[in-house]
């Protein structure tokens, strides 16, 4: 079995389907066509396998399709609700259904800014989704994670670390000792971290005006260590971890 794994092909009572294994994920979040090209290129060079959760129309959407290395999930927006805007959607049925337009065939979920309750999640249900990934517990907490079942059917699927918290320094363990305590293991990147190698907030907001201009973009890209710098150290580690 690949040792990259997908969301979608976790199944709580089979343990070999997600324990000794590494799952990359990424929320698209509105990235320009070349800002998300470019995780797939870093993906598509080291062959391993990711799960994507669209936010939008992009002819990218059709290629994460294709290809035998990913899959494509959803990452609803339910903030516009939450302001009191019905742009994308007057109820939260209709905010996943806007979403769903981008990938129908999604069977796995994580919303934007992690939004859930008990109607959004039976919502899910209802709708075909399988796979929920929208509970952070990090991995300094120290828990052993592992997914399991809610009552309405989906498969709740934790994630350990995430890039937005990595850059800030909250993020304690290596990679390496992250896959040594064992359990689930699944890391959330965003492409736009990845393409301006972020190395904090600082960095991230002062770049913000150039998210769309990718020619101007780049420049801003950090030379140290950063997201894209984290993703390309945790391929290597897990390849040398999981696959020597």
């Amino acid at each position: 079995m690949n040792r990259f794994g997908l969301i979608s092909e976790i199944n709580v009572s089979v343990p070999e389907t997600w324990e000794n294994r590494v799952f990359l994920t990424f929320d698209i979040d509105w990235a320009n066509d070349i800002v998300l090209q470019d995780t797939m290129n870093i993906l598509n060079t080291n062959e391993v396998r990711a799960t994507f959760f669209a936010t939008h129309d992009t002819k990218l959407n059709s290629k994460i399709l294709s290809s035998e290395n990913f899959e494509l999930g959803i990452h609803p927006n339910f903030n516009f609700l939450l302001n009191g805007e019905f742009t994308k959607g007057a109820n939260f049925n209709e905010v996943i259904d806007y979403t769903f337009a981008y990938a129908p065939s999604s069977s796995s979920v994580r919303s934007h800014s992690v939004t859930q309750n008990g109607h959004i999640l039976d919502a899910f249900a209802q709708k075909g989704i399988s796979h929920e990934s929208n509970d952070y517990i990090p991995e300094y907490s120290m828990v052993n994670l592992r997914p399991w079942n809610i009552a309405n059917g989906l498969i709740k699927v934790p994630y350990c670390w995430a890039d937005e918290h990595a850059f800030t320094g909250l993020h304690k363990n290596s990679f390496l000792n992250i896959f040594k305590n064992g359990g689930l293991t699944v890391f959330d990147f965003h492409p736009i971290h990845v393409f301006l190698n972020t190395e904090s907030k600082k960095h991230y907001n002062s770049s913000r005006q150039f998210f769309h201009n990718p020619d101007i973009l780049v420049s801003k890209r950090y030379s140290g260590f950063g997201v894209r710098t984290m993703l390309e150290n945790l391929i290597e580690t897990a390849k040398n971890y999981f696959l020597d």
